[in-house]
């Protein structure tokens, strides 16, 4: 999860995950930020300049954590197996 601007962005995986298979049939989701748990709507995002924002925020984010992997979201990205989630209020 990222939160760029007033957004919060998570990465869901590749179009073929099981986990953005639910979504698509559900989005209606719960994700957990500090201890607390929210009821959020998830809304693909198609924009490649929002996904490229995202990306460096997850790079800059995470630049210090020993088990970020960038190429991992850079191989993602290449191969448009790149699912990015918008949460918004439900």
């Amino acid at each position: 999860m990222t939160r760029i601007d007033d957004g919060v962005y998570v990465f869901a995986g590749d179009d073929e995950s099981p986990r953005v298979h639910n979504i698509i049939q559900d989005p209606q989701v719960r994700i957990q930020i500090e201890g607390r748990i929210y009821p959020l709507r998830a809304v693909g995002v198609a924009d490649l300049q929002v996904k490229r924002v995202f990306l460096e925020a997850m790079k800059a984010k995470y630049e210090h954590d020993l088990g970020f992997d960038p190429e991992f979201y850079q191989r993602a990205w290449d191969t448009g197996e790149f699912v990015l989630l918008r949460m918004e209020p439900r």
